[in-house]
Order: C-alpha cells, then structure tokens, then sequence
C-alpha cells in the first residue's frame, strides 16, 4: 500500500512536469519549503519558514525567501500572524557598467557574461486565519496582508492574499497521509494597475500531508498558477515539498 501511494506521488510530479513543457508560456518550477515552529506560551508561538524555488523547468534557482512570523491563537477557530519575509528573486536583464570617455559621451557594457541580477524586497506581513472542522472535513480562510518594499526605486504597496483550502477526512496509512485542495487569489493595489487588473494571480492546489512523527510533517503538492499578463493569463505548472518541524 504504502509503495503504491508514494508511485502515485512520482507520477503526479511527473505529470506535473510533461503539463508544464507542452505551453509556450508555461515553465515546471520546483518549490522546496521548510518551517520549523515553537510554542512560547499556550497561545503564541514563533515560525520560521524558509522556501527555495527553482524555474526554467527546475534547472535554475529562481527564488529565495525567509519568513519570520509570531503566532496569536485568539480562540479556537482564529489565529493571528505579525512578521516579515525577506525575499531575493532573479530578474533576468544584462548587467552593464558604465564609462565616460574624455569628451563627456556615456557608454555602457556587459559586466562579464552576467545577465541577470537580484532584487532585493521586505515584506512586513500580517495574517488572519480562520479555521473550524465539519464532519471531520477541515476548513480554513488565511487572509494575508503583505507592505511590498523592493529595492527597485518604485513606490511600496499594499498586496492582499486570500486562501482558502479544505482538507479531506481521510487519514491514509499509518503515515496519516491527509489530502487537500486550495484556491488563493491575489490582489496588487499598485499605482500602474487599475479595477479588475489588480487582481492579477491566481493559485490553484491539490495536495497531501504526511505525519513522520510526533514533532515531524511532510508533504507535496501540485500547483497551477496563473498570473495576468496584460490581456492574457501566463501559467506556471510547480511541484512542491514540504517539511515541517514543531517543537
């Protein structure tokens, strides 16, 4: 039983990856995701959690972010986040030095064979989640609230994130392997866009989780996201890992 669940994962983050080849736009990213948290009382709690991300059909590293997160359970069915991540995100353009020549002309060139730099952002975030069983189906709404601040010389803004996912009943193996499935949209309150561009991402999820031991959870998933691109919509085909650790 256990062989044949961890074929299917394989074959999921394959399928996953032959998806993501077949559209001009598209690209197979793979996302590798650790947290670790710890209780200091009953009610708060501290979280680290750390994401790498690689694009390009997983051959590049694209993506670096650390988030450091303080946790309020206010009552049983809401938690409150206050905290930052730190990300460092690829951006593909030419690196060029500039030279002045003795009659005042400005010319640039190629630093060596670069062709690509690292944006710099700080997010100060903060979250509500709502969550509640029925039937033994769980429920949750994570409603995040993120400061935009890049190092690209334009105006910080406010980005609003909403997801919402469910979480089946089922305890498979005695690994406790939990199914799911979310949805979070993105809205962007940036100065160039305008009424419906705002909303400009969209993420679609189908996953599972895994409990190792005690303190210990894994899991994976597949991911379909959608980004605006003027017009059109550009997708992006990811398979996830996740590794958690309480303590």
């Amino acid at each position: 039983m256990k062989k044949t669940i961890w074929l299917s994962i394989l074959m999921i983050i394959l399928a996953a990856a032959a998806t993501g080849r077949a559209y001009d736009d598209g690209d197979f990213q793979l996302w590798l995701h650790a947290k670790t948290s710890g209780k200091i009382t009953d009610v708060l709690s501290v979280k680290v959690e750390e994401e790498i991300r690689y694009g390009d059909d997983a051959s590049q590293l694209c993506d670096e972010e650390t988030l450091l997160l303080g946790v309020c359970r206010v009552t049983d069915w809401l938690k409150v986040g206050l905290g930052c991540r730190f990300v460092q995100e690829r951006k593909e353009k030419t690196v060029v030095s500039p030279k002045t020549a003795p009659d005042g002309t400005v010319t640039y060139s190629a630093v060596g064979s670069g062709d690509h730099y690292w944006q710099n952002e700080k997010r100060p975030t903060a979250d509500l989640v709502f969550g509640n069983n029925f039937a033994g189906w769980g429920l949750e709404d994570r409603v995040r609230f993120e400061w935009r601040m890049k190092d690209d010389g334009k105006n910080d803004y406010l980005r609003f994130r909403n997801r919402i996912k469910v979480k089946s009943p089922l305890r498979l193996t005695e690994l406790k392997i939990r199914p799911y499935a979310a949805w979070e949209a993105f809205y962007e309150d940036k100065d160039e866009l305008s009424g419906w561009d705002k909303l400009d991402r969209h993420r679609f999820y189908l996953g599972a989780t895994a409990k190792l031991s005690d303190r210990i959870k894994s899991g994976f998933y597949y991911l379909l996201q959608r980004d605006r691109a003027g017009d059109d919509w550009k997708q992006a085909h990811v398979a996830g890992v996740e590794i958690a650790a309480s303590f």
